[in-house]
């Protein structure tokens, strides 16, 4: 079967994200998005801040009044969802007002308020993706223990391919984690997922790497250390043996399991 297409160019605007292409690499954004939200929330002459949330804030369900307007807290928290797809500086906040859609407050709204200004002195920051042709895989991992409101933590982390950030995610987790070594031990196994994949995908696309895969917690670890370098073997192992404590409910069991892991 045959289709006809069109050449439409060089690629600069496509679902609200801008493209810039140069010799050197492409550079990400959503301006125009950041600059609509502005304008459509009033913000465009607010005083800009240099973070996207307050330092040691905790939102929960009994600070603040409850929102008449619901519809329009979720309007505004999902317009940035969509842009943490250039904007990982602001994912873990985002993340945290997120979690409130169903019963909105006025400090939930404050939050948004902080996140709006901290865009209003930032709107043309995104992704800049170097034409470099390198391949080295690493990541950086990092987790809030007990930072949400019913206790859960929270993971985050970053993997990048040859210096390019390709991948990123902070999301609570499922379970609530005894201790913060536990809690670390998740994003471990997290993060070891998104490079087990990124190295399928490497295969898939018949891309030959057969360097090490590093991955860096800011945490340290029984038997571990802040830069830890791991084969694909043993991403594999890391992953499944946590995954498998998880189910027996039988972490403690995991710091003599890493050691072996990590010192073979």
């Amino acid at each position: 079967m045959e289709f006809d297409i069109k050449n439409l160019g060089q690629l600069s605007y496509f679902l609200g994200i801008e493209i810039e292409t140069t010799h050197k690499g492409l550079f990400l954004s959503q301006r125009k998005y950041v600059l609509d939200i502005l304008k459509e929330t009033g913000k465009m002459k607010a005083k800009p801040i240099n973070t996207p949330m307050e330092t040691n804030v905790k939102l929960n369900l009994e600070v603040g009044d409850p929102l008449d307007n619901i519809g329009h807290y979720q309007h505004l928290v999902g317009k940035l969802i969509y842009l943490i797809v250039t904007r990982p500086d602001i994912a873990y906040a985002v993340s945290m007002v997120n979690q409130f859609m169903h019963a909105p407050r006025t400090s939930h709204l404050d939050a948004i308020d902080i996140i709006l200004r901290h865009l209003k002195g930032t709107p043309s920051q995104g992704i800049w993706m170097k034409g470099n042709n390198a391949y080295a895989i690493f990541s950086f991992s990092n987790v809030d223990w007990a930072g949400n409101c019913d206790i859960k933590s929270t993971t985050g982390f970053c993997t990048f391919v040859g210096g390019d950030l390709v991948t990123w995610k902070n999301k609570k987790q499922n379970v609530t984690a005894r201790s913060s070594a536990e809690a670390d031990y998740r994003a471990m196994a997290s993060t070891a997922s998104e490079l087990i994949w990124i190295k399928q995908v490497f295969i898939d696309m018949k891309v030959d790497y057969k360097g090490p895969i590093k991955c860096i917690t800011t945490a340290k670890l029984p038997g571990t250390s802040h830069q830890t370098l791991f084969s694909t073997n043993e991403l594999n192992i890391l992953k499944s043996t946590i995954t498998s404590l998880e189910k027996k409910n039988n972490m403690e069991k995991l710091r003599p399991r890493l050691s072996e892991i990590t010192n073979n």
